[in-house]
């Protein structure tokens, strides 16, 4: 369990920093309009790319935690022999190889270009136009490919899936603390009792409090970014400008929504794993009450 928290920590901290990195670019771009170097491209473009691996590497490790743990739940006898420190370490490392791989073409095929850029000359005695040379993304008909089948594929499919099985985790967590409550009950009072009669214990209630919390945190904070990929591809814009503005917006209120899911699962898993807390602690020198 500790690698895969100290990993989805590096993951969460990789997108709120690339992040944090889009929004500096775009308040430089917005605030030096006569600089050679189109930053609002290069970080909609090879930032965001960075952003969308790091982020669906934290969903797919979050998803390999809530696995562990609930087999931790179902099988408290096995889960030690399932969920090695090898198989761990490989699991994580197979999630963070397969998304940088995945997002690489993306990378390779978004090349940034000197391009000569004509401008309407402002000047009162000069009304001609000046020529520009900015240095920005080229893009072509292979990059609108590529890009479509990267965001259908990360948007859609790797998403959907991620958040399904978070979803199925949370549900079989709750199903199967509630089982082995209604069985501890019926040992201790040596009698059958009423199905809804169940007793949990305070580590049990935190975890299932927990555990709800995150997966509805995850589902309504990720909300925004799955509308996003369908609306994207299904909505017939008319205009140009109007596109690139709403897209703007609507990229800017994911990137908040993901950057929420992300300090919430510190503050998750802070509750969950001693050992995580306990470093935590040290890191900050926080002392236990």
């Amino acid at each position: 369990m500790t690698v895969e928290l100290f990993s989805l920590a590096l993951a969460d901290f990789l997108v709120a920093t690339l992040e944090l990195g889009v929004v500096c670019m775009d308040i430089v771009d917005r605030a030096t309009p006569l600089i050679s170097v189109d930053l609002q491209a290069l970080s909609r473009v090879h930032f965001t790319w960075a952003v969308n691996a790091a982020y669906l590497t934290s969903c797919w490790i979050t998803v390999i935690v809530s696995l562990e743990r609930c087999f931790s739940v179902a099988y408290p006898f096995q889960v030690k022999q399932l969920f090695t420190m090898q198989r761990s370490s490989l699991a994580v490392l197979a999630v963070y190889v397969i998304h940088i791989v995945m997002f690489v073409p993306g990378f390779v095929i978004e090349k940034m270009e000197w391009v000569n850029t004509v401008t309407q000359n402002h000047n009162i005695s000069d009304d001609s136009d000046a020529e520009r040379w900015i240095y920005t993304v080229v893009y072509s008909y292979a990059t609108a490919k590529v890009e479509t089948v990267l965001r259908m594929t990360s948007g859609l499919f790797l998403f959907s899936v991620s958040q399904s099985v978070l979803f199925v985790c949370s549900v079989w967590m709750t199903v199967a603390l509630k089982t082995s409550a209604r069985i501890r009950v019926q040992i201790d009072v040596f009698k059958e009792t009423d199905n809804s009669q169940t007793q949990l214990t305070k580590k049990e209630t935190r975890l299932l409090t927990v555990v709800l919390f995150l997966s509805l945190l995850h589902l309504v904070c990720n909300l925004p970014r799955l509308s996003l990929s369908v609306f994207f591809y299904t909505y017939p814009w008319s205009s140009a400008v109007y596109q690139r503005n709403a897209i703007n917006i609507m990229w800017a209120i994911m990137a908040v929504f993901s950057n929420v899911t992300c300090c919430s699962s510190f503050c998750g898993y802070y509750q969950l794993n001693s050992k995580y807390r306990k470093i935590v602690h040290m890191m900050f020198q926080i002392k236990d009450m």
